[in-house]
């Protein structure tokens, strides 16, 4: 994907890094369910860049009414999306 990217080299070569890096995150995996999860956050990541033509990972959403202090302190209260399930160990 990286080789075909329309948008600036910076983005290209973060496409590059991010999949060697995750690549070589999940290689010792061996659970066919969870090899089918990293398989649907990866198409989901390249769909998502390809429509919008944005590479990195979209923000998580907070929801309605909670505070900044509150998400602080309870993370959990995040709404994360599927396609972020890798970023949980770093």
């Amino acid at each position: 994907m990286s080789k075909h990217w329309d948008g600036p080299v910076e983005e290209a070569r973060y496409i590059r890094l991010e999949a060697r890096e995750l690549f070589s995150k999940n290689k010792s995996i061996r659970d066919p369910e969870t090899i089918k999860e990293k398989i649907f956050e990866a198409q989901s990541r390249i769909e998502l860049a390809q429509h919008y033509r944005n590479p990195y990972p979209r923000l998580q959403n907070s929801p309605p009414g909670a505070s900044q202090q509150d998400l602080w302190n309870d993370p959990s209260k995040l709404v994360k999306p599927a396609y972020m399930s890798s970023y949980d160990d770093f």
